[in-house]
């Protein structure tokens, strides 16, 4: 059975028993306060155990991936929920139960329906500054499961680089050295053939621990810099962890069109030095000509691209 086939199958399963059993959380929550009937909010709380556990299981293998939002509670959850809670009370309904009453004829929730679009799609196109707004009013954690929206967080990490040495995908080797009076980037071919770049700009490009795929804008502003300061220096570094070279990283090459340096570090010799993790989003590095670690963040966005951009002009003027 195909997957959209099967998808299909699962609906109609869910929205029969969505309509027979009337399940909605903001009607149970609601029967509850008002009527002292705990019927269907018994019945709601035995769905989340049983949705959480089948989360759970889809999710621990990859549960770094950025698909997944973990979300950090504040005054955007306060306002959030207020916001939501209003709109539910005017609709009588939740997200879920719109759609059953939209499939069980009800006109009204047409214009729900069009005015919850147009509220999704205008908080999408706003999220930036929204998030940016709220976020001093977040409480973060130290573990991050970020979104496309990624939030700034400083590390330490060691701020010089003096060595390093990494296996290119193609079995070659990038070996990074730090000398008297300049420092080295030396990328070894398979046969043996040798580029030597003197007092390079390294930007290195870590990609997220699951779907490479996910995030082009990032993989955009990154070619955007290459285009811009190749000339000057700048040389790509794109370092995966433990992903396939056929499955992944080849494809990853023919989608994005990219002519970086790619190499594997699936044990973290290396990422470990930047302290990067298993659980480590994707990261954005760059290291001037004296080895220095200048900006590194997780995450890669257009504020980020001008950030980088003025920090590379800034360090090919410094000679």
């Amino acid at each position: 059975m195909s997957f959209f086939a099967l998808a299909f199958l699962i609906g109609i399963i869910i929205g029969f028993t969505a309509h027979y059993t009337r399940f909605c959380i903001f009607g149970s929550i609601a029967e509850w306060i008002g009527l002292g009937e705990t019927r269907r909010l018994l019945g709601v709380i035995a769905a989340i155990f049983i949705f959480s556990f089948i989360h759970f299981w889809g999710f621990q293998g990859n549960i770094s991936c950025g698909g997944v939002w973990k979300g950090y509670p504040g005054l955007n959850s306060f306002i959030g929920g207020f916001i939501q809670g209003i709109g539910y009370v005017l609709i009588i309904a939740c997200p879920f139960t719109l759609l059953v009453r939209l499939g069980e004829g009800s006109k009204s929730h047409i214009f729900a329906l069009i005015f919850f679009a147009l509220g999704i799609s205008l908080f999408g196109y706003f999220r930036e500054p929204i998030v940016d707004l709220l976020s001093p009013f977040t409480i973060k954690t130290q573990t991050f499961i970020k979104s496309s929206i990624w939030v700034d967080e400083s590390k330490k990490f060691k701020k010089h680089l003096s060595y390093f040495n990494i296996q290119t995908i193609d079995g070659g080797k990038i070996e990074y050295q730090e000398g008297k009076k300049s420092n080295l980037l030396i990328h070894q071919s398979p046969n043996g053939n040798k580029r030597v770049l003197e007092n390079p700009i390294l930007l290195i490009y870590i990609a997220p621990p699951c779907c490479p795929f996910c995030y082009p804008q990032a993989v955009d502003y990154i070619k955007e810099l290459e285009n811009k300061f190749t000339k000057q220096g700048l040389v790509v570094l794109g370092i995966f962890r433990d992903h396939s070279i056929d499955d992944t990283i080849k494809p990853f090459i023919k989608e994005y069109n990219t002519d970086w340096i790619l190499a594997r570090d699936p044990e973290y010799k290396l990422l470990k030095r930047f302290d990067i993790t298993p659980e480590t989003f994707l990261t954005v590095m760059l290291i001037d000509k004296k080895g220095d670690i200048r900006l590194k963040q997780e995450g890669f966005r257009e504020k980020h691209l001008l950030k980088y951009k003025q920090e590379i002009s800034l360090i090919i003027k410094n000679k």
